[in-house]
């Protein structure tokens, strides 16, 4: 029987008291930081620095303008903005603190105006950002739309992916246990602009692509959306986070006991939920938009009674962790027996805690685009292949946007799924 706390319905909201009048000293530093940020590029060209084209850059910089009209302006504009001292270590900076957030590289919508599926984008590309403003503060990653829009690969090809991995582990002795936790914009598209880019294209895209998750002939599949979605009707507290692109720690709880309860619904036995009180976050989303700001939000946690849990971490490198999970039962509860890998991205990383104490042996494994970003695809694909023989149950979470949206790293695609294939051929049946 499960024994759950009362949830807490959302943060605490307190009136933010007046703001302090700046002093002389305060308003001293923010002009000169103002003014090192309008003079610095300008002070490094004339001591010698100079912006190039950045590699992977997805066009050219712009050519020295010719006179033809008031048009003229425009493009004097466009190769100033190309030829800004600096830019090339601030796209650098960006592209750096975006891999380290998601996991992916970012996404600026080169080819935003283009047509897709006979609809045009409607903005131009000099106003498409990685991040798109919604209302009352709410931000929204681009990629939601952009990989709807113009996935990688079908929709078809990754369905027939999954088949394919759920019957190699069954006819291995193996069982896949595969989540997609939605996009924020699929579940709380109503802070969402009237108008955005890929609005017209992303929106039946993502209609189709959980109207097929949801004809999936896959045993081992966890629909989360439906829980996450009736826990925000419940409560009235929206289940993703304003300025990041996660979920809440209560949309994160309700993702973790729904792919336990597939494993073994025993499992709730002695399991609580346990409101801790607000939290601070540090909005991702923000960041990215060039406005670091931090949210308050409520935390919970699982506890499981009699259950003591030992994590350790194993570094493939700098970029690329895995960590070892070995929880024991005295008592109330019980933990999930058999080996188990998990693969997943961010959403799993913030929610390893709340698993930790369901599993007597779990390794959990990053997701491969995030070996990509580390430099060590080829390590990390052996070793995940040899988690996955070495495992009687395997869990995959990616998602929305990465599960149906990404090519690379992505562990439903034929490349992956031929070596995995010979990788099972090898190994025992479990």
């Amino acid at each position: 029987m499960t024994e759950t706390e009362p949830l807490a319905t959302g943060p605490d909201v307190l009136a933010p008291p007046p703001p302090p009048r700046e002093g002389k000293a305060v308003r001293l530093l923010v002009a000169a930081l103002g003014a090192g940020l309008l003079f610095g590029p300008w002070a490094a060209a004339a001591l010698g620095a100079r912006s190039d084209a950045v590699p992977g850059e997805n066009r050219a910089l712009a050519e020295r303008p010719d006179w033809h009209g008031f048009k003229t302006f425009e493009d004097i504009t466009t190769y100033a903005a190309d030829r800004f001292p600096l830019r090339d270590l601030a796209i650098r900076a960006n592209k750096r603190f975006t891999t380290d957030v998601f996991g992916e590289n970012p996404s600026y919508a080169s080819d935003a105006g283009a047509a897709v599926g006979g609809v045009p984008s409607t903005k131009p590309q000099a106003e498409v950002a990685q991040v798109i403003s919604g209302r009352d503060g709410w931000l929204y990653f681009f990629d939601d739309f952009r990989r709807a829009c113009r996935p990688d690969v079908p929709l078809d090809t990754v369905l027939a992916g999954v088949r394919r991995m759920d019957a190699l582990l069954a006819a291995s002795g193996r069982r896949l246990v595969l989540t997609v936790p939605p996009d924020k914009s699929t579940v709380d598209p109503q802070f969402l602009p009237a108008d955005y880019v890929d609005r017209a294209c992303s929106v039946p895209a993502k209609a189709e692509r959980w109207r097929a998750l949801a004809g999936l002939d896959v045993p081992g599949y966890v629909d989360v959306r439906t829980p996450i979605e009736a826990q925000e009707k419940k409560t009235g507290v929206p289940a993703y986070l304003p300025l990041d692109t996660h979920w809440t720690q209560l949309s994160s709880t309700i993702f973790v006991q729904a792919v336990a309860n597939r494993l073994d619904p025993a499992l709730a036995t002695g399991t609580s939920v346990v409101p801790l009180g607000t939290t601070k976050y540090g909005g991702d989303l923000s960041a990215i938009a060039g406005n670091p700001q931090t949210g308050t939000e409520q935390a919970f946690a699982i506890r499981r009674k009699g259950v003591t849990v030992a994590k350790t971490e194993e570094a493939l490198n700098a970029g690329y962790v895995l960590t070892h999970v070995r929880s024991t039962a005295s008592g109330g509860a019980a933990v999930f027996g058999p080996r188990t890998v998990l693969i997943g991205d961010s959403f799993t990383q913030r929610a390893l805690d709340k698993f930790a104490p369901y599993f007597g042996d779990l390794v959990r494994v990053p997701e491969l685009s995030k070996a990509i970003l580390a430099g060590n695809l080829p390590q990390a694909t052996d070793r995940m292949l040899e988690e996955i023989a070495g495992s009687k149950v395997v869990v995959v979470e990616l998602v929305e946007r990465t599960f149906a949206g990404a090519k690379d790293g992505s562990p439903f695609g034929a490349a992956f799924l031929d070596r995995l294939e010979a990788s099972l051929a090898r190994a025992p049946k479990r």
